[in-house]
């Protein structure tokens, strides 16, 4: 025939080697249907951070007998009336006051009966001024003493409020690393759910690219004129042959 015939004839173009391996290669995972899709490892807590976990109740149960100790220990305080001058709580060092200030006027009275001025006017001062210089101190020393006593109260007073926001700070650790084992749990659950969102999906989502894939590859027939007419459009299909197959390949591999 020649180059500008006008005969026109059917010409089955038949599909390339590579197309038909391609196209096989399509419906063969096609037809595998959805795969087994693994689910993504979560860590589990390290063995330090299980033994933590496994004693948060008895830390919050402990933290929880301190803090009542406290407070009542704090509360005694602010509910006892502690006079350092009467109350018996200090009465032992009351007496040893005064057995001191007893000692030190007998002293007196021995140095001066050893001078032979027992009974004298000297003795006597001597004493006063004994008893006087204990009394002093004694009274220096309670009121010292009192003074200490209202700072255990306000101490104590303050002590409580900060018990209270100890409490809470304890209760929000302790909720904090019980936090970390529900987040492994929480990451483990998303992990599973993930996976199962893939397996319900892949026909959807990979399976149509692979379907798609198989849409291109064509095995059709043409009208030609023959010639060099037939040879341009064997070239033309050849060339869309190529391009289906390098579709298909890259739709697998997606």
């Amino acid at each position: 025939m020649g180059i500008f015939t006008k005969k026109e004839s059917l010409k089955i173009v038949p599909r390339t080697e590579e197309s038909t391996t391609g196209g096989k290669y399509l419906m063969d995972t096609l037809n595998q249907g959805t795969p087994n899709i693994p689910v993504r490892e979560v860590a589990d807590l390290s063995p330090i951070q299980q033994l933590i976990q496994e004693q948060l109740g008895s830390m919050f149960t402990n933290a929880g007998e301190s803090s009542a100790l406290a407070r009542k220990t704090y509360t005694d305080i602010l509910n006892s009336d502690v006079d350092p001058a009467q109350s018996k709580e200090y009465q032992g060092f009351r007496s040893e006051a005064e057995r001191l200030k007893k000692k030190g006027i007998t002293d007196v009275k021995h140095s001066a009966n050893r001078s032979g001025m027992y009974g004298s006017s000297p003795q006597f001062a001597g004493e006063g001024a004994v008893a006087q210089a204990y009394d002093s101190s004694i009274l220096q020393m309670l009121g010292q003493l009192e003074n200490e006593e209202r700072d255990r109260k306000e101490r104590a007073a303050g002590n409580i409020q900060n018990l209270d926001s100890q409490n809470i700070s304890n209760a929000a650790a302790i909720g904090g690393i019980a936090e970390t084992g529900r987040q492994v749990e929480q990451m483990k659950s998303d992990a599973l759910y993930s996976a199962a969102l893939t397996q319900v999906m892949f026909p959807y989502m990979e399976m149509s690219k692979i379907a798609s894939a198989l849409l291109n590859v064509k095995n059709d027939s043409y009208m030609t004129g023959g010639g060099l007419s037939d040879l341009g459009v064997g070239l033309s299909i050849a060339a869309g042959a190529a391009g289906s197959y390098s579709g298909a390949k890259a739709g697998a591999s997606a």
